[in-house]
């Protein structure tokens, strides 16, 4: 009897040692799993980090370049004011300088608020320090020759001081339907659209823009 009491004691002691050892087993696959998982999460965050920080550096790098010629163009049109002689175009010329300035500080403010943004602004911005510099440079010679200009008929010095005129307010739409882009692609997602009321007379002319601005990135 007592044979077959502690044979059947060491079978049940087997069996248990089995089924511990396989409890075991199951617990590490599962711990292996876990383990494999967290890694893959870990390095999925540490990959969407690591693109993350290269955007962020991408667009500091992009938004200081955006400043500078901010810098440059706004330099170069505070000095209209002075180059300009004749007092004529001198009142509509002031204020288009002006304002063009203004236009070009919401442009900066827009692409640190709507970041993916920031490289239509800059390729806005050297595409305007081109023609701004053109600008200038006509300005500048329409003032240092006004004495010839002045003994002009009065038809062809409104000819020269209007071709100015329409060079500065071209470049002022040019910077207003940039502006309004910005806004009206950065705010797509959001219910609180600024200026919405003029953003909404250029809806169908920012959708254009921004769909040759994406295939011209593509």
């Amino acid at each position: 009897m007592k044979k077959i009491l502690t044979g059947i004691l060491l079978l049940a002691g087997l069996k248990l040692s089995a089924q511990s050892s396989s409890i075991n087993i199951v617990a590490m696959h599962q711990l292996i799993n876990n383990s494999q998982s967290e890694y893959k999460e870990q390095t999925t965050v540490k990959n969407k980090q690591a693109a993350v920080d290269a955007t962020e550096v991408v667009n500091r790098s992009q938004m200081t370049k955006l400043k500078d010629k901010y810098r440059e163009i706004q330099s170069r049109f505070s000095i209209v004011g002075t180059i300009i002689g004749d007092a004529q175009i001198a009142m509509q010329a002031i204020p288009l300088s002006e304002s063009i300035v203004k236009r070009q500080g919401q442009l900066v403010a827009l692409a640190q608020q709507y970041p993916l943004m920031i490289p239509f602004a800059l390729g806005t911005e050297i595409a305007f320090a081109k023609k701004a510099e053109g600008t200038i440079r006509y300005m500048i010679g329409l003032s240092l020759s006004i004495g010839v200009v002045n003994q002009m008929k009065a038809s062809n010095r409104k000819l020269l001081f209007d071709y100015g005129i329409d060079l500065l307010q071209e470049m002022d739409e040019e910077l207003r339907v940039a502006v309004n882009t910005i806004i009206f692609s950065g705010s797509l997602n959001s219910s609180d659209i600024p200026f919405s009321n003029y953003v909404n007379q250029d809806k169908d002319l920012t959708k254009s823009i921004l769909t040759r601005f994406k295939t011209i990135k593509q």
